[in-house]
């Protein structure tokens, strides 16, 4: 269930979430949120060892849905690493219990974080069969407003949603196809949320 807070402000403007990289082995900085409806941000910027750590997990040659798995696995690295400096930490699964509390994210601040880190990734040549879409909202009725990341399957040019707002900051968010996002069907299997994901809303 969303928090009635994070029905009102449905509109929030783009922010210009930036990603450095350029090459691998540069350490990127980024301007990300750190509330509901991204009000406040923060820059911070990744040391060099974090940075070679995430890097290394896509030296080795892959294909598709394995990258998927990667980038998953990369987006909590980086929310774990990012946390610590934007005092994002402590941020809870959904909106529920951190309704309130400092350093607490929606799906609005959470789909923007996520895809100034999948910037990142695809900037700096990380990413081998997938590219960065504009996020993605769905809506079932005015006030049920969800938002998530997106990125596109190079070799099918199918569309995946990259949604970080349903566990909490450092778990790996779930990769679905954009399609059955937008029908809200059940969550994937995610291993950071158990042998089964929770239902979807």
């Amino acid at each position: 269930m969303f928090s009635v807070r994070a029905f009102i402000f449905v509109g929030c403007g783009w922010l210009s979430l930036l990603s450095a990289a350029t090459a691998s082995d540069s350490p990127p900085g980024f301007t990300v949120c750190t509330d509901y409806h991204c009000d406040q941000t923060v820059n911070v910027k990744l040391e060099n060892s974090q940075w070679q750590q995430i890097a290394r997990m896509f030296r080795a040659r892959t294909h598709p849905e394995l990258e998927r798995a990667l980038i998953a696995r990369a987006v909590a690295l980086l929310e774990q690493y990012i946390g610590e400096q934007a005092g994002t930490s402590g941020d809870f699964a959904k909106n529920i219990m951190g309704a309130g509390l400092p350093g607490q994210l929606d799906c609005i601040s959470e789909s923007m974080n996520t895809t100034a880190y999948l910037n990142a990734l695809m900037n700096a040549g990380l990413m081998r069969w997938h590219t960065v879409e504009n996020r993605a909202r769905r809506s079932s009725w005015i006030f049920n407003v969800h938002w998530t990341a997106v990125i596109k399957d190079q070799s099918t040019i199918q569309e995946f949603a990259v949604d970080s707002w349903f566990l909490a900051n450092g778990q790996a968010p779930y990769v679905q196809a954009l399609d059955a996002w937008f029908d809200n069907a059940p969550l994937p299997q995610n291993p950071d949320a158990g042998e089964q994901g929770p239902s979807a809303m």
